[in-house]
């Protein structure tokens, strides 16, 4: 894959491995050809305005800041996908775990709140 984070890659052949409903939006988990690495990709927003929304660029734009402050973070690049923009996130949970959201942890600890 190019190395350069400001340059979309095409994500339009990668194998589709499932889909992940995460908050309002639904997110596909694809894998980089000839690799076994998982990216979780989302689409950009369209609100009824019709003005495509900066999940793409914001995404990586988090990643860069993240990098240069030293804060542990998920590789992240702009990418289209069937002509649409996207983002993609390079998935960082080793093989044989899981990865829970905080709120699905906290509400199995009985938390107060959740």
């Amino acid at each position: 894959m190019n190395s350069d984070v400001w340059s979309p890659v095409d994500v339009t052949g990668w194998t589709l491995l499932g889909v992940q409903q995460t908050g309002t939006s639904t997110s596909q988990w694809l894998e980089e050809p000839g690799t076994p690495t998982r990216w979780l990709h989302k689409d950009t927003m369209i609100p009824n305005n019709r003005v495509e929304q900066g999940e793409d660029w914001s995404e990586v734009v988090s990643t860069q800041v993240a990098r240069t402050l030293g804060v542990p973070c998920a590789e992240t690049r702009m990418c289209v996908r069937n002509g649409r923009r996207g983002s993609i996130s390079r998935n960082v949970v080793p093989t044989a775990y899981s990865l829970y959201s905080g709120a699905t942890v906290l509400q199995l600890a009985s938390a107060p709140g959740y």
